[in-house]
């Protein structure tokens, strides 16, 4: 006897309504009515009739329900006891190591290990180290010039180089820094003490170069305000590859000297965890540098 047939009739014994349950199990009402034909081949016997709003049970369709409802219990039962649950991976990963490393890692991984169920959220540092703390998440990617934690794993997993950058009509890539400060209005993914002591171990004052900085927590956005020529941006370098290539947006020339974050990766501390093993694996593989 087919399970899923039986599935059927339980849950249409519970709502009377064929056009509810081919909506609640994801078939047409033709599946339904097929399989309740089947069904009652097999037994030989009418097991419903047709009513104005809906169906009705025979005696003997009734009757059979109880054994139906035994029969899909204990399935379910079995199926939960002797099937093998599924490892889950509870991943974080901030703005750019999102866009510069984990989409590429996550598809890697989900080819290699589809058993795995996946979990993922974009989140900042700060929120990445209070959930692994707390047993929130199992794995985080974070995207820091420098970082150390006393109280999570943090291993370096590989550089990202930074980019200063404008569209070639901004008038900073005709003028200059200095003589463009009005219009110049930094587009990044950072705080301004943050930014400001960037810009310092390059001998920069922000005040003397930039009129604003805006911080905005989308790194596909600020790329199109910089390609449109709203401002000047800090972009990850493999981001904007193409845009470089063909011209749609040029690194600052004062700002060359080249600056770089760290992606880690933050996982709790004496805990062990297959998944996570298998995911810090897959990411070195990928991407860890010498």
């Amino acid at each position: 006897m087919n399970i899923s047939y039986l599935r059927t009739y339980v849950t249409l014994a519970k709502n009377g309504n064929i056009s509810q349950t081919a909506v609640l199990l994801g078939y047409s009402k033709s599946t339904i009515y097929d399989q309740l034909k089947s069904l009652e081949s097999e037994l030989g016997t009418k097991l419903y009739q047709r009513v104005q709003h809906g169906i009705t049970f025979t005696d003997k369709g009734m009757h059979f329900l109880a054994y139906a409802a035994k029969m899909l219990h204990t399935y379910d039962e079995a199926m939960n006891k002797l099937s093998s649950p599924k490892d889950t991976l509870r991943i974080g990963a901030s703005e750019s190591s999102d866009f510069i490393v984990f989409n590429e890692l996550i598809k890697n991984y989900i080819a290699k290990f589809p058993d795995v169920d996946i979990e993922y959220s974009k989140m900042t540092t700060d929120v990445s180290l209070e959930k692994i703390i707390q047993g929130n998440c199992d794995v985080c990617l974070i995207c820091e010039p420098e970082f150390h934690s006393a109280e999570v794993n943090c291993n370096f997993l590989c550089r990202l180089p930074l980019l200063f950058v404008a569209s070639p009509e901004h008038p900073v890539l005709k003028r200059g820094l200095k003589s463009t400060l009005s219009s110049n209005t930094l587009f990044c993914t950072m705080s301004i003490s943050l930014v400001t002591t960037m810009l310092g171990n390059m001998g920069i004052h922000f005040d003397e170069s930039f009129s604003a900085l805006k911080n905005v927590g989308n790194l596909m956005i600020i790329k199109e305000f910089a390609c449109n020529g709203s401002g000047i941006a800090i972009l990850p370098a493999p981001l904007i590859k193409d845009e470089l290539s063909k011209g749609h947006l040029k690194v600052i020339p004062e700002l060359q000297q080249g600056f770089h974050f760290n992606i880690y990766i933050l996982t709790p501390k004496n805990k062990e965890n297959p998944a996570v093993e298998s995911f810090v694996s897959l990411a070195y593989e990928l991407y860890k540098e010498n």
